[in-house]
């Protein structure tokens, strides 16, 4: 049986006992940065501890740009199974892991959330679409995005 809460006043504790599954996604497999595929898995594990949350052991990992939702087959995947009701709470480490474009961000939120669904940053500490973390998910969307265009300017030279 499904747990219901209300997304707007969802605060962590409220996760208690749902099952989550979790979204690992990188540029591409060689980039070594800090926020890579096990520092991902560590903050995902952490908030499953920390929550009291039930692992799924559903595990969604692809490496594509997170500038745009081309060829986010992973991320189709996880909503899919989440609409199936294989899982209740999607976990994403950073916001920058689900999508460097403020314009994308909350379309994927939506999506997630007519699935039936709950996204959550969980190193972050933030449940996406709650009252609570409204304003800071909004500025690391913001974030998120002038990095990359920092990042392709930089590279464009």
């Amino acid at each position: 049986m499904r747990k219901r809460v209300q997304l707007h006043n969802l605060q962590p504790d409220d996760l208690r006992g749902m099952i989550s599954a979790q979204y690992i996604r990188d540029s591409t497999k060689q980039q070594a940065e800090g926020n890579g595929p096990e520092a991902q898995r560590m903050a995902n594990r952490s908030f499953v501890q920390r929550y009291g949350l039930v692992d799924s052991g559903l595990e969604y990992e692809e490496y594509v740009s997170g500038t745009s939702l081309e060829h986010r087959v992973q991320l189709r995947q996880a909503i899919h199974d989440l609409a199936l009701g294989r899982y209740q709470v999607l976990l994403v480490a950073w916001t920058h892991r689900i999508s460097r474009s403020m314009e994308d961000a909350p379309k994927i939120q939506r999506e997630i959330t007519e699935a039936g669904g709950i996204l959550v940053y969980s190193a972050q500490n933030m449940i996406s679409g709650a009252r609570s973390s409204s304003l800071g998910e909004k500025i690391h969307h913001v974030l998120d995005e002038e990095y990359s265009e920092k990042l392709s300017a930089t590279i464009a030279g």
